[in-house]
């Protein structure tokens, strides 16, 4: 049976109709008291640029204090005043009681002037924000790793505000976790192997096919990731691993992979902005 692959940007219902996502049966919603550990975990919203309005439409990470890391299809359309980012708050909801939590982007930093060397179907974007984030203990940057994943790479963390059921609403006052994730193997010589990412896709009917950089987990409980989920981070051992870059729907699909752009052969790009970074107090 084919299923539909879409890219999840802007307000495009990529992951649409859900039964479980991050979010289900084995997701995690993190309490006030414990979002410290997850504290890397930003939102990025859209706003109209006179500050009325904001809406959440993709994660990302904190890796330096003036810069996020997230998913070009999350910021390729937009200009500075229509991006902002919530850092440091599990509630994401913008209100008086959160506009400390507030930063606006002085710049977005796509292929052309953060990868000019790096394969053009790269999903990662550097939004550099226009204060430094302070050292907070309610906010800490995750550290880069840039070594090889294999299917044994455990302790898989998966985090966002994305919908998280059918009414198709984000999850803006609480963070949600999935630890119960594993790699999904690559193996493009054999698109008939079930057990691979690349023969699943196939044999689903999926015509896109992954670049070398993708890393796909899977949960058998059904949880994957979804619509505003794109641009968050998958981390492995308290590491940034890779940012999650697009699904199928529906979400929630015990067999359905989520895809990945892993960040490991983009350490001479990324470095720099790793050199400053948030640590809590």
């Amino acid at each position: 049976m084919k299923s539909v692959l879409l890219l999840t940007a802007l307000f495009v219902c990529v992951f649409a109709a859900p039964e479980k996502y991050i979010v289900g049966e084995t997701a995690e919603i993190v309490e006030d008291k414990d979002f410290i550990n997850y504290s890397y975990t930003v939102s990025v919203q859209w706003t109209n640029g006179n500050d009325e309005k904001y809406y959440h439409i993709c994660g990302g990470a904190v890796i330096g204090k003036k810069h996020v890391l997230t998913a070009k299809h999350c910021c390729k359309d937009f200009v500075t005043d229509n991006l902002v980012v919530m850092a440091g708050t599990n509630d994401i909801t913008v209100n008086d009681d959160t506009n400390d939590h507030l930063y606006k982007i002085i710049q977005i930093l796509k292929e052309e002037n953060v990868f000019p060397k790096a394969p053009l179907k790269d999903d990662l974007c550097v939004l550099e924000l226009q204060k430094e984030i302070e050292n907070d203990k309610n906010i800490r940057s995750i550290e880069l790793c840039y070594d090889g994943i294999t299917e044994d790479t455990g302790n898989l963390i998966l985090s966002g505000w994305g919908v998280t059921d059918s009414s198709n609403e984000m999850s803006y006052t609480n963070l949600k976790v999935d630890r119960n994730l594993k790699i999904l193997p690559r193996k493009i010589e054999d698109l008939s192997d079930d057990k691979t990412c690349d023969g699943r896709l196939n044999n689903m009917g999926i015509e896109r096919k992954l670049e070398k950089e993708n890393i796909c987990t899977e949960n058998k409980n059904g949880v994957t990731a979804c619509k505003g989920d794109s641009g968050g981070p998958l981390v492995s051992n308290g590491k940034l691993i890779g940012i999650v870059t697009w699904g199928i729907v529906p979400c929630g699909v015990s067999i359905v992979p989520t895809i990945y752009t892993g960040i490991k052969d983009y350490k001479t790009y990324l470095e720099k902005y790793t050199k400053n970074p948030v640590t809590s107090k």
